[in-house]
């Protein structure tokens, strides 16, 4: 087995820390921390595809929009167009599970949140943890 570049080494470094964030944001649902499993699993999906783009380009492009990295994704790989509705949900949880100023009336952003959306999101991000994962072996 041929020897991993430092791209390819900084790349799955991004992949290790989206798996414990994903085993993080599974202690905070186990939990009924609902806001804050969402929050996290934005942040797995960032990581995630953060560390995709970096293992097969080098590159990484400092933002935290998930649409924008997976259109970077589809430019390696065809395949990735098919989180794009799943990443427009996630993007959302970026900001508003944490910021009182951006929660809607009079509610605190954690009262916005439940299982349901919470169990979704988990969903996804290990959809496409483990879709990258497999992509780079």
């Amino acid at each position: 087995m041929a020897e991993l570049s430092p791209d390819q080494k900084t790349g799955l470094n991004w992949l290790k820390q989206a798996e414990y964030d994903l085993r993080s944001a599974k202690v905070q649902f186990e939990n009924e921390f609902w806001s804050t499993t969402c929050f996290m699993v934005q942040q797995v999906a960032e990581k995630t595809l953060k560390g995709f783009i970096i293992y097969k380009t080098g590159n990484l492009r400092k933002i935290h929009k998930l649409l924008l990295l997976v259109q970077e994704c589809e430019k390696i790989d065809q395949n990735f167009k098919k989180y794009r509705e799943s990443l427009e949900l996630l993007d959302q949880y970026y900001a508003s599970t944490r910021y009182t100023d951006l929660a809607l009336g009079d509610t605190l952003p954690y009262e916005q949140y439940d299982k349901v959306m919470a169990k979704e999101a988990l969903d996804i991000a290990e959809q496409i943890y483990q879709s990258v994962v497999d992509k780079i072996g």
